[in-house]
């Protein structure tokens, strides 16, 4: 812990003032809630019967994941330095010529040290598939400042898949054919419960409404092509054992402004509801939440895409795709084994939003308010740790906060340690972001110190499902069942094929029938319009007739006057001819009797 540079105050919980209770007490006092439908038990399984425990005490574990810095800047000082499990920090104030002052190191221990050069398979090599392999409930967590690698540690990308999709294919490798094809028992609200036919069938629709829809078909993952690539890179093998019935079901939400949200609920034509967090016998749950049951490692990519297309992203001067909410999907395995045995596994994936200082990010209006919802509830998980820190060394135990946020009511089971916490720091090593840098050290600090109380192993055995642990330990019975839920499933797939038909028919002939008028309607119509063409027609050639036997009228009276005028000029030639020769004729007799004489 740094005590040369002061915590941002978004940030710092120490030394605020903690209500102190005469008993001790590391649970808090959240509203129960029990809600009994049919056959149902509480979330760790508990029914009465005996139970079976052993002890184990650890401490969190803590790694960290060095994010490449790239080429340092000029003048820029190379400040950390990366061991096998520990970080070593060059820290101390500058003088006015930009020298060291006072200048320290300090040196944090983590569980293990991921530097740059490793990639996402050591990631999930080294922090993540023992928990897996060894079926224990687990809290995986990934923490930073924003844009330190965060939510690409978790998920990943198509060509370079993060820890959940690797964690997905090593489960589904895991139980391989084990897993039923209905879904017999659910998890919901705090307790598990018997699906009879009906209800399964509307976990199908559920199922169906949600891996059909565009944003689960088109979405952050390409399943075949992220299949091959972790294909490419891991080699998971299955050891179920023999008899085991598996069932399992994910879930995803986020905590956006001190809100819960369903990430897989419809959608809603208003603003979206938000979930209350109620608690059964000590287990927080978030009531209404959605649970969906998936048979193959493809089913769960294509949720995890349908929750992704939903959930809150906003840009800011650091991140351009800065997530805005804390998100938490979670994948429940329950297995039913003979004798008569019941068990859950949950695995539990959240990306917490980064820290912030407002500075630096240029927060304003909607983003500044999620910040300080951000900062807040960061801050409030850090005082939960530091409170259970500081229980260790006490008597008299002080309270853990956690109602005071709804991210820590949520995973309170790990910070209690009921669960494992598996809390990944993400750091961007460059001197730009050291303050911040700190202030996520001394968080991962704590978290490391913390040592978990021996917490009780629990293996379960119960009468109540008794009929679906003897079904279990019948393959061919349970061949058959899921042949007949299949083949009922399928028949409500035809049957509500066949209904949407019946309606796209009536559909189709009431368009049908439109057209028909339609065309009718068009035919009178253009039959009016010929006719009008036609006696448009008619009078335009009687006009154009009229007007061609006028200008004919008038060209032949021309001609007729022509003419006229012509034989009228004949005429006076004539006549004159005529008398040029009578008087030629009267001229011949005289000129005779003078020759005579």
């Amino acid at each position: 812990m740094s005590f040369l540079n002061p915590r941002d105050p978004s940030i710092d919980f120490h030394n605020r003032p903690m209500p102190v209770v005469s008993q001790p007490r590391l649970e808090p006092l959240l509203t129960e809630e029990e809600e009994e439908s049919g056959c149902s038990v509480d979330a760790t399984g508990s029914t009465g019967s005996t139970e079976s425990l052993s002890f184990a005490e650890g401490r969190v574990d803590v790694y960290l994941r060095l994010r490449s810095p790239g080429t340092y800047a000029p003048g820029q000082k190379k400040l950390y330095e990366a061991t096998m499990t520990g970080l070593k920090v060059q820290c101390g104030k500058k003088n006015a010529s930009g020298q060291s002052k006072d200048s320290c190191t300090q040196l944090f221990s983590f569980t293990k040290v991921f530097e740059h050069l490793n990639n996402q398979r050591d990631i999930f090599h080294g922090a993540i598939k023992q928990h897996i392999e060894n079926e224990e409930d687990a809290v995986f967590l990934t923490y930073g400042t924003s844009g330190s690698g965060k939510t690409y540690t978790l998920l990943g990308t198509q060509e370079n898949p993060g820890i959940v999709p690797r964690a997905v294919k090593m489960i589904f490798a895991k139980y391989g054919n084990k897993i039923a094809y209905q879904a017999e028992l659910k998890f919901a609200n705090g307790s598990f419960k018997v699906l009879d036919e009906d209800r399964a069938v509307q976990e199908e629709m559920v199922r169906r409404r949600i891996l059909n829809s565009p944003e689960a078909q088109s979405g952050v993952f390409n399943f075949e092509e992220l299949q091959r690539k972790i294909d490419h890179e891991e080699d998971f093998r299955g050891n179920a054992s023999v008899g085991e019935c598996v069932y399992i079901w994910v879930s995803f939400m986020e905590i956006y402004n001190e809100r819960v949200y369903d990430l897989l609920g419809k959608s809603p034509v208003g603003p979206r509801p938000q979930l209350k967090v109620l608690s059964n016998k000590g287990r927080p749950y978030a009531k209404n939440l959605t649970y969906v049951y998936v048979r193959t490692a493809e089913d769960v990519i294509k949720v995890l895409n349908y929750g992704l297309n939903h959930i809150s992203c906003g840009s800011t001067a650091i991140n351009a795709t800065s997530s805005r909410s804390h998100s938490l999907f979670t994948m429940l395995v329950i297995k039913l084994s003979t004798p008569d045995n019941l068990s859950c596994v949950s695995y539990c994936f959240g990306d917490l939003a980064g820290s912030e200082r407002l500075k630096k990010t240029e927060n304003v209006g909607n983003r500044l308010k999620e910040a300080q919802n951000i900062n807040k509830s960061l801050m409030y998980l850090g005082k939960c740790l530091n409170v259970l820190h500081e229980n260790r060394l006490k008597k008299q135990k002080t309270i853990v906060p956690f109602r005071d946020s709804k991210l820590t009511v949520l995973i309170q089971s790990a910070l209690l340690g009921r669960e494992n916490l598996i809390l990944i720091v993400n750091l961007d090593p460059i001197e730009t972001f050291y303050e911040e840098n700190m202030h996520v050290l001394d968080f991962s600090a704590i978290a490391r110190e913390i040592v978990h109380p021996p917490t009780p192993e629990k293996k379960i055995k119960t009468a109540r499902f008794s009929i679906l642990n003897a079904t279990a330990a019948q393959s061919a019975q349970r061949a058959l069942l899921d042949e007949n839920f299949k083949l009922k499933t399928a028949n409500e797939t035809l049957l509500s094929e066949n209904n949407y038909l019946l309606d796209e028919n009536a559909t189709l002939k009431e368009e049908n029938d439109q057209l028909r008028e339609k065309i009718h309607d068009l035919v009178n119509s253009m039959m009016e319009k010929e006719m009008r063409i036609r006696r448009n027609l008619v009078d335009t050639s009687r006009e154009h007739l009229e007007k061609q036997k006028a200008l004919l009228d008038k060209i032949h009276q021309s001609e007729m006057m022509a003419q006229a005028r012509a034989h009228a000029t004949e005429i006076r030639k004539l006549q004159l001819q005529i008398r040029q020769l009578e008087e030629e004729i009267v001229e011949i007799p005289s000129s005779g009797e003078d020759e005579s004489s």
